[in-house]
């Protein structure tokens, strides 16, 4: 399972070097949607490191923290909720022109200070 775990870790990497670079861009709807996939496959090498099972094909960030067992503060359950929701507003175009307006830069790199607040524990919990 350790490669399965390193491909996850690698992959929520990558996804956040991709949305930093999109936030420099101020291209913020992208960003965010490659935002929630920094959380999407932290969690997955989570659910991996302590099940020692595949994870499910989930883009579901809330059910993916419970697979992980993690104990969610209510602002941090909000915060996944909303997180998800990147994934799915991102991908069309009509979304895309209206994120654009909404996702303001603050907005986004508040966001993308909490992903990574997460990322770093949740790695840092696998990494143990």
């Amino acid at each position: 399972m350790q490669k399965t775990i390193q491909y996850w870790t690698d992959g929520a990497q990558r996804a956040q070097e991709i949305m930093e670079a999109l936030i420099e861009k101020e291209k913020f709807p992208e960003a965010l949607f490659f935002g929630h996939l920094v959380l999407e496959k932290i969690l997955k090498a989570l659910v991996t490191s302590i099940t020692k099972e595949h994870a499910p094909h989930s883009h579901n960030l809330s059910k993916l923290a419970l697979l992980a067992k993690r104990e969610l503060s209510e602002d941090d359950a909000l915060f996944l909720e909303k997180a998800t929701e990147f994934n799915l507003e991102g991908r069309y175009p009509e979304d895309v022109e209206r994120l654009r307006k909404e996702y303001t830069k603050d907005f986004a790199i508040d966001t993308q200070k909490r992903i990574h607040k997460l990322y770093q524990l949740w790695l840092q919990e696998i990494q143990q």
